[in-house]
């Protein structure tokens, strides 16, 4: 299955799909926590879900894999991740929000501005810096053209990404770039839909991959 990152034949992609079914709901977390096996926690919206399947298929074997809910933007992730950190010793998080931070609620009006998105990361970094686990930063996907939401922006995560990056290098926190493995792959268009931010299938797969080869 990991031979699927640069090229994945349609009939490949189907057996791949189906297998990773078993581990299908984005918030289906293991039976039990094995003992020996490594915790990893997820952090993040909709793109996570969608992701989280997979790497649970790919790597379900030698780690737990575990992805509560949609956690959408700063404002909610700060709600949630004192609970997140009671559950388990984690091992590894990784974590990213962004789409929702700088999805327009009405003209020039994000969710959450540069400013405000800076200070809700600072604060959830320095819950996660608490814990034992080793943490990843995972930058937000690209922002296509849009045609149903006239005031979103084509790469509006640009802006979004540089904050973040800066925040987790004064923490010294590792990055895996999302955003650089979609615009750098020359099947963009088959990884992420039409005119919005979320995956296809085969995308969610192919950012499992990156996730495990590049960035774990």
């Amino acid at each position: 299955i990991l031979t699927l990152a640069n090229s994945v034949s349609a009939k490949e992609l189907n057996i791949a799909y189906k297998n990773a079914l078993k581990f299908a709901l984005s918030y289906e977390n293991p039976n039990k926590d094995t003992l020996e096996k490594p915790n990893i926690l997820i952090i993040g919206d909709s793109i996570a879900n969608d992701y989280s399947k997979y790497l649970r298929y790919l790597i379900s074997s030698s780690h737990d894999i575990y992805k509560y809910d949609s956690d959408q933007y700063t404002d909610i992730g700060l709600l949630n991740i004192d609970e997140y950190l009671k559950k388990h010793n984690w091992d590894l998080v990784l974590f990213n929000f962004g789409l929702h931070d700088l999805l327009p609620i009405k003209k020039d009006k994000k969710r959450n501005d540069l400013i405000s998105y800076k200070k809700n990361l600072y604060q959830i970094v320095g819950k996660l810096k608490k814990s034992n686990a080793s943490l990843i930063w995972l930058t937000t996907s690209p922002v296509p053209n849009y045609t149903n939401n006239p005031y979103r922006v084509a790469n509006s995560q640009k802006e979004y990404n540089e904050v973040a990056k800066n925040i987790m290098k004064d923490y010294g926190i590792k990055v895996c770039d999302i955003e650089d493995f979609l615009n750098s792959s020359s099947k963009i268009s088959v990884y992420q839909k039409s005119r919005d931010v979320h995956l296809t299938e085969e995308g969610s797969l192919f950012i499992a991959y990156k996730i495990i080869t590049k960035c774990m």
